[in-house]
């Protein structure tokens, strides 16, 4: 028994690699939040809301070398049109956010990801990423031409309230 539990721990060790537990490593992904509130202070986005947003119209586009398409994949379960929505919850207080995934497809240095809410609304992200060969985070938002959000803190979810 001591030798089958020293040999698994050998090649328990064998098997960890140095840098395992750097930060570069983990995957956070491109994404950001969103809460949509019209002027008088109503959440958007929540569905029991009357003047809540139409979400069978929200879609998500990319522009990947050059071409504005619609980001739509059936194998994403969750969320096929890298979006969805939620309850968040923070200290007893509630509202609905969307989460968006940002275009990380494109090979540009700053991609753009629009938010078309409906026929005539859209709004445009713009994003840069610190990327490797493990991981995909996000350095640099933009939204609508004005830099909303900066990974200089390491907050692993952007987030900006939106009044429409």
């Amino acid at each position: 028994m001591k030798k089958i539990l020293i040999f698994l721990t050998t090649i328990t060790l064998f098997a960890c690699h140095a840098d395992d537990n750097k930060d570069d490593n983990v995957h956070w992904g491109a994404s950001m939040e969103f809460s949509v509130f019209n002027a008088d202070n109503e959440d958007l986005l929540n569905p029991e809301n009357p003047k809540h947003l139409d979400v069978s119209k929200i879609k998500i586009l990319y522009v990947i070398d050059g071409v504005t398409q619609e980001f739509f994949d059936s194998h994403l379960l969750d969320n096929p049109g890298n979006f969805r929505i939620f309850k968040y919850e923070n200290e007893g207080e509630s509202e609905y956010r969307i989460g968006v995934s940002l275009n990380d497809h494109d090979k540009s240095e700053k991609t753009i990801t629009y938010i078309q809410w409906n026929e005539t609304d859209r709004d445009t992200i713009e994003s840069t990423f610190y990327k490797n060969k493990y991981s995909i985070r996000n350095k640099k938002i933009w939204l609508n031409g004005v830099v909303v959000w900066q990974n200089a803190d390491f907050v692993k979810e952007p987030y900006v309230k939106l009044i429409k």
